[in-house]
């Protein structure tokens, strides 16, 4: 019989409506547990609510895995939600792309575990230390499976305690990562990479910005290791420009480059503060028919987002400034505390201020790989919205 917790707040009808977190002001688990001990949660009047692992001293303290009291959360129940997950993928990837995230953690109802796939490399994120409960029974998976022959764990600084931000305990990922998305070649690396190594959630977004790059020239501002202007110069001919502070981040971008056959003496990488590098180009007069501008998250908790929606609004409105009539931009924002609502605002806002006015073209999140819940909106993190400037 598993432990049991009992709600202190009234949230039942949220977690039995698909929202899988309880934090810890709104439960009392009377008996002392380890970290990943599954708990048995109860309402105020006895009446079963869900199940899952639970995490001492965490904000977020319990995961719900279940709300069906018949259901055991265990290994069985992993490796089955697991599979579900490989067979969608399975379903929409062929071999033309070997990038993708096999599992989205709490969107594929595996809460607190994403992986991601790079050719044969799996990586394992684990977000918080009762997710440690699930790394063996994933990287069987992972293993058996899907025949990865390398895997890598990485856990968020917060809960990483003494372990490394990243390890390979199988195989060998000293090197970067090679992988196709829609048969174009990446490089990545999963143990110094940003997330698991690679921004795997803009690959469809990628691609319709390159059909409005065909022939262009295209600005990516904080372009990481150039995935944007890779996908449009080598599938529509665009002539990129990519700016990111992290010199490692360019120098992989031209790598990528490099990889594909693609000229570099047609393409510039720019490492560089973007604020500092939008400061050269006057009203309307910058040379580019396309900008991309995926900054990285401006607001990290919900208390900050007064703050950070400013942040995104100032940004926003130096691109729009500079962008010439018929331009095409694209916005995006990837913090869980920016909603639509939010992200629609931010850039009618910065519009206004720019005294830009804008027609709104696609208004998007992140590729198919990456579901989420229907009630739980915090895993619709990704905002995508490509906008033109009109008269």
């Amino acid at each position: 019989m598993n432990p049991q917790a009992k709600l202190t707040q009234n949230i039942s009808k949220s977690l039995l409506a698909g929202h899988p977190w309880v934090y810890a002001d709104a439960v009392e688990l009377k008996e002392k547990v380890k970290n990943g001990t599954i708990v048995d949660l109860f309402d105020e009047d006895n009446h079963f609510v869900g199940r899952g692992p639970f995490e001492n001293g965490s904000p977020l303290s319990l995961r719900l895995w279940t709300t069906r009291e018949g259901i055991a959360v265990d290994d069985d129940l992993l490796w089955k939600r697991l599979s579900s997950a490989k067979d969608a993928r399975d379903r929409y990837f062929d071999d033309q792309t070997t990038g993708y995230r096999l599992c989205n953690g709490e969107g594929d109802r595996v809460p607190g575990i994403v992986i991601d796939i790079y050719a044969t490399t799996g990586v394992i994120r684990v977000d918080g230390r009762a997710a440690e409960r699930w790394i063996e029974g994933t990287r069987d998976f992972l293993v058996q499976a899907c025949q990865m022959e390398n895997i890598v764990i990485r856990r968020s600084e917060k809960y990483r305690d003494k372990h490394p931000k990243a390890e390979c305990v199988m195989g060998d990922a000293s090197k970067p990562i090679t992988f196709l998305e829609n048969s174009i070649k990446f490089i990545c690396d999963p143990i110094e990479g940003q997330k698991t190594g690679f921004f795997l959630d803009q690959r469809a977004n990628r691609s319709e910005i390159s059909k409005w790059a065909r022939n262009k020239n295209l600005l990516n501002l904080f372009g990481y290791t150039g995935g944007f202007s890779l996908v449009s110069a080598a599938r529509t001919g665009a002539t990129t420009t990519t700016v990111d502070l992290a010199k490692p981040a360019i120098a992989m971008a031209q790598d990528n480059f490099r990889i594909n056959d693609l000229n570099l003496d047609a393409h510039e990488f720019v490492a560089m503060d973007v604020e500092k590098y939008l400061e050269q180009f006057y009203r309307r007069q910058s040379p580019f028919d396309v900008i991309i501008c995926d900054p990285p998250s401006y607001v990290k908790r919900r208390k900050d987002l007064n703050k950070g929606k400013k942040a995104y609004i100032r940004l926003f409105s130096k691109v729009l400034d500079i962008a010439p009539l018929g331009g095409v931009v694209a916005l995006a924002s990837c913090s869980s505390h920016i909603d639509r609502k939010h992200f629609r605002e931010i850039v009618n806002e910065a519009s206004r201020i720019s005294k830009s006015p804008l027609k709104i073209h696609s208004f998007s999140g992140p590729d198919i790989d990456h579901p989420y819940l229907p009630g739980f909106p915090e895993f619709d993190y990704l905002q995508f919205m490509v906008v033109s400037i009109t008269n």
